[in-house]
């Protein structure tokens, strides 16, 4: 009741110094609101207002005797200048309300709310000034929203949502200024969305979601500024989604994707300013998805159980580290043979099959002057061994 009172008495603390025409005139609240009840939901609405000038949460006080369960007193809401939360409603399944909301200041968050199973609502918001966040929405099957939105000015984080099925929307998005994350998931089979997304400023997660397929909701992506990570992604096959992918300014991380077979749709990034990294992914055959690639600050190759074959026969530079650890079925470093410089370091150990070391000549004939550390594999030279021809 002390929340319903304080919320009025505001109100009748703006009014009561305005005449009869200002008040007919006047559409935005000044400030933040914070509604915790269905009354005061219900009510807004009578007041007229478009625009609320600070933030908006709609967060349930769990002590009052009217949990919110509909937002439909919102429907006069064009404009939050600020951020709009919703949290913790435990009774509101649907955003049924916010359909005349075009923008957003801040974030966007909505995050724990039980039974919240549809936000197409928000499908007429075209500008969000920050990050959007959902997460840990139990009930959400369809992220069916956003189908408007051309601008944002943060990150987009979808993050365990564990009954979502589907992402659907955001297919007038081009850019994203932050980072895209997509992680945890676990019943996400479809991304129907992000069809003419062509540059993220930031990173691109996709990290565990069990059942994902395929990327190819993502065959407009031409540039990530930031870094790729592809992490515990167990369903999924391919890359091929990613086929117009020419650019990643950071590091490319591939790790623990239990059926990833190839890489194919990465050819046309050449350098990597950071990492390399290519870890624990288990049917993985071969890199020759990534031959486009000419320099990486570090490449590290380890613990891939069937990867038969390093193959970037164009990568010539690596500012860094050459780590190939622990791949079991790898006999060869032939795919290699382009490269003339490693800056640091090159240790390669605990290969058991690996008995040629010729892809590495031009290397160490070329006054490498790192550390080199070579030892259980299934032969193990040393640098004067590979300059004397005995690589294999």
């Amino acid at each position: 009741m002390y929340r319903i009172v304080t919320f009025f008495c505001v109100i009748t603390t703006l009014f009561s110094c305005q005449n009869d025409d200002e008040l007919e005139s006047k559409k935005a609240f000044e400030g933040d609101l914070t509604l915790s009840t269905q009354l005061e939901i219900d009510e807004f609405v009578d007041l007229g207002f478009e625009e609320i000038t600070g933030n908006l949460e709609i967060d349930s006080d769990p002590g009052a005797s009217m949990a919110i369960t509909s937002l439909e007193g919102l429907s006069g809401l064009t404009k939050i200048g600020g951020s709009l939360v919703i949290l913790d409603n435990d009774a509101l399944t649907s955003l049924t309300g916010l359909e005349g909301l075009l923008s957003v200041g801040g974030n966007l968050n909505i995050s724990i709310n039980k039974v919240l199973n549809d936000i197409q609502a928000l499908n007429n918001i075209s500008f969000v000034g920050r990050e959007i966040i959902i997460q840990v929405n139990a009930s959400l099957g369809d992220l069916n929203a956003f189908g408007n939105l051309d601008d944002i000015g943060g990150s987009i984080v979808i993050n365990s949502n564990p009954s979502l099925i589907n992402i659907n929307g955001f297919n007038k998005l081009s850019s994203i200024s932050g980072d895209l994350k997509i992680w945890s998931n676990h019943l996400l089979s479809g991304i129907n969305a992000f069809g003419n997304l062509s540059s993220i400023e930031g990173n691109l997660d996709i990290n565990d979601n069990t059942v994902l397929p395929n990327l190819d909701a993502f065959s407009s992506l031409s540039s990530i500024e930031g870094s790729f990570k592809l992490k515990n992604n167990n369903a999924l096959l391919n890359t091929e989604g990613l086929s117009g992918l020419s650019s990643i300014g950071k590091m490319l991380e591939i790790t623990h994707n239990a059926a990833l077979t190839k890489l194919d749709g990465l050819d046309q990034v050449s350098t990597l300013s950071d990492f390399l990294i290519v870890l624990a992914n288990p049917v993985l055959k071969d890199l020759d998805g990534l031959s486009g690639l000419t320099s990486v600050g570090n490449l590290m190759v380890f613990s891939n159980e069937g990867l038969a074959a390093i193959n970037l026969p164009n990568l010539s530079t690596i500012t860094y580290q050459l780590i190939v650890l622990n791949n079991g079925v790898l006999e060869d470093l032939n795919g290699l043979s382009n490269i003339d410089y490693v800056g640091t370091e090159v240790d390669i150990n605990g290969n058991a099959s690996l008995t040629n070391f010729c892809g590495i000549q031009t290397l160490i004939a070329n006054d490498f002057a790192g550390s080199y550390s070579v030892y259980d594999n299934a032969y193990n030279p040393t640098q004067e061994d590979i300059l004397d021809g005995k690589c294999d």
